[in-house]
């Protein structure tokens, strides 16, 4: 297989992982939003679960997708972690223009 099928591949499994991330974003905003620790517990747990559901999706579809598995299961994990961590930052970011005197850490 040539190289462009992989970086096919990988483009399209970034774009689902970017997808489920921007979802683990709502997941993650709404639980902080309650401000409540149990929530952010289990907002965190939740995200878990998405990000394993959609690597299963992808592991399970692997025969039925005219693509290969590794470059678009390498392309859903980096789209889940990139993607996630920028929208985390963007939505710690916000938090602290909210209330900055929790950045001490004791809030």
């Amino acid at each position: 297989m040539s190289v462009g099928i992989y970086l096919l591949a990988g483009g399209i499994g970034f774009a689902f992982g970017a997808l489920v991330a921007f979802g683990n974003a709502q997941i993650t905003r709404r639980a902080v939003e309650k401000d409540s620790t149990n929530a952010v517990m289990a907002g965190s747990m939740l995200r878990m679960l998405v990000n394993i559901a959609a690597l299963a999706v992808v592991y399970f579809t692997r025969n039925l997708l005219p693509l290969p598995f590794y470059g678009t299961i390498i392309g859903t994990a980096a789209g889940l972690s990139l993607v996630g961590i920028g929208l985390n930052y963007r939505l710690s970011k916000k938090q602290m223009e909210k209330n900055p005197e929790s950045a001490d850490g004791r809030n």
